[in-house]
């Protein structure tokens, strides 16, 4: 339906037969899908993560949770491969562990 308010005219589109599929619209264009990694990129995350415990560096982890890419920054405290975890302290001093299979990409800060 097309209101005029003066000389401008505009279509109104909030009922809520349209909210719905817009909504769907924006939340399928804020999803994306995991990169599939192979051996040879997991082993140079993990011998990265071995250099950044080593030297008690600061890295950028990018890691895919939800559906989103995320961005952590911080010094890695411990490795473990036997759970497939990784934890990692903040700037803040907030622990976060981090399954290895999320993870995407790692550099040095």
């Amino acid at each position: 339906m097309m209101e005029g308010v003066g000389s401008f005219k505009y279509n109104t589109i909030e009922l809520p037969t349209h909210i719905a599929p817009l909504k769907d619209i924006l939340r399928k264009k804020r999803t994306t899908s995991k990169p599939n990694l192979d051996e040879q990129e997991m082993q140079e995350i993990i011998d990265t993560i071995q250099q950044a415990i080593h030297k008690q560096a600061f890295v950028h982890l990018t890691y895919f949770e939800n559906n989103q890419y995320r961005l952590l920054i911080g010094k890695i405290n411990e490795l473990s491969l036997s759970s497939r975890t990784l934890t990692v302290n903040d700037a803040f001093s907030v622990r976060t562990t981090l399954s290895l299979a999320n993870i995407i990409y790692v550099t040095f800060a």
